[in-house]
């Protein structure tokens, strides 16, 4: 086979990818499945993630009610903590469902059908109001109204002393959400002003700053809670402000990312050698920033939250049989931790670019978007499983059961113990 052979196609393949135009792509995602119905999914999928992960924690031998209800952990069991879970994301999916096939049928890709049945997916928002705001004893009125609790005590940036543990995994989760959250204001504004939400989503709605405010919004929560619980702390707050440090790491990464979607420099243009502050440097400072708050989240999630030693000066801590891991492991297999740090650096890294608003060539494509946004819901639901695990080897978890409430009684009464107080992975201040 001859070079020419090979170049020729290479050549022609090249030529028709160029030719592409990815504005009809992008326009035909948008119009199969507008912004509305791809946050309804987002949601849905964040609570089929939620009860999975406390399902599967249950089959290999996990009880996340201690953990997560330490005050009810004798009269609830693990099935009573995520079948209703279940029972809410059956309802919103089927919902959701239903809506967009009624709207595929009714549109049938007609641009000005899209824009005519709207109130189908502004239906879905109706019905996730609907669902989590009833007054009626319907859909497990005690739990929703439960959660709606602890959001509120989160969005204020508040831990419960009995409750902590599950008030900072929202919060964390509440951070996975923070383009979902842009999302819903873009519906929201795109609806008040009278553009249809079916349309292309006007990312500018409401001003070019309003979204990476938005986006901060969950950091800034967590960042507080962070130092609630340095107030709170006894010997070892140090943790708690390398921890609110973590989570102003991602500061930067809005902040310069919405610089450079607005950078405007006619001076820069003309005279780009005299500049010196401009485009390009913005430019090096995201990389900086995003670099920055990628590997420091990564070192936590490993290293903190599930007390590994594969990322500390000492990885061989536990031994040769555990290198890397903890002296005690829950899962039995050894692999499992190993991939899940190895996916947790993978997804971490892309979740990065979800902080950005100005990446034209990903973030500007809606499918972009959605991707990154399902992968961060797939990332967030790993780390829970994990988290809980660690939590529960901390508390003298087994296989077959729990340890004795005398046995952590002091910890309830101070408020269950501090995340974060180890003086390494796995090694708690006495």
């Amino acid at each position: 086979m001859k070079i020419e052979d090979v170049k020729k196609p290479l050549k022609d393949l090249v030529q028709f990818v160029s030719s592409m135009d990815l504005d009809v792509n992008e326009g035909t995602f948008d119009s199969r499945f507008p912004l509305p119905f791809r946050v309804a999914f987002i949601i849905s999928l964040g609570i089929w993630a939620y009860a999975s992960s406390l399902h599967l924690l249950h089959l290999s031998g996990v009880d996340p009610v201690p953990i997560l209800h330490p005050r009810r952990r004798r009269g609830l069991s693990p099935q009573g903590l995520y079948r209703p879970i279940y029972d809410i994301a059956i309802a919103v999916t089927a919902f959701t469902a239903l809506c967009l096939a009624v709207f595929w049928g009714f549109t049938g890709g007609d641009e000005v059908a899209i824009i005519e049945w709207e109130v189908l997916p502004l239906s879905c928002f109706a019905f996730l109001a609907a669902v989590l705001f009833s007054p009626f004893n319907v859909l497990h009125q005690h739990w929703r109204y439960q959660f709606l609790s602890s959001l509120g005590r989160v969005l204020t940036g508040g831990i419960g002393r009995d409750t902590k543990f599950a008030d900072v995994m929202l919060a964390d989760i509440l951070t996975s959400y923070a383009k979902v959250l842009g999302d819903l204001w873009v519906t929201g504004c795109m609806f008040l002003t009278g553009v249809s939400t079916t349309s292309k989503p006007d990312r500018a709605c409401g001003g070019k700053y309003v979204i990476p405010l938005v986006l901060s919004i969950p950091y800034f929560i967590r960042l507080r809670q962070c130092i609630t619980e340095y107030r709170r702390a006894r010997d070892s707050g140090i943790w708690h402000i390398l921890n609110a440090v973590k989570y102003s790491t991602a500061f930067p990464v809005i902040i310069l990312s919405a610089m450079q979607r607005s950078y405007i420099s006619p001076l820069e243009e003309m005279n780009p050698e005299k500049v010196w502050f401009g485009e390009v440097q913005i430019w090096r400072l995201w990389i900086l920033a995003v670099l920055i708050n990628s590997i420091y989240s990564f070192w936590w999630d490993v290293v903190k939250d599930w007390d590994l030693t594969i990322l500390t000066v000492d990885p061989a801590a536990p031994g040769e049989r555990l290198w890397g891991l903890r002296s005690r492991l829950h899962f039995p297999s050894k692999m499992t931790y190993y991939v899940a740090v190895v996916l947790d650096l993978c997804l971490r890294m892309t979740w990065s670019l979800k902080l950005s608003t100005h990446l034209h060539h990903l973030n500007d494509l809606e499918g972009g978007i959605f991707m990154l946004e399902t992968v961060e819901v797939i990332r967030r639901w790993m780390w829970i499983v994990f988290r809980v695990e660690t939590e529960w080897v901390r508390k003298g978890g087994t296989h077959s059961g729990y340890l004795p409430l005398e046995a952590i009684k002091g910890d309830l009464e101070d408020g269950e113990m501090e995340m974060g107080e180890m003086s390494g992975p796995g090694k708690y201040v006495a």
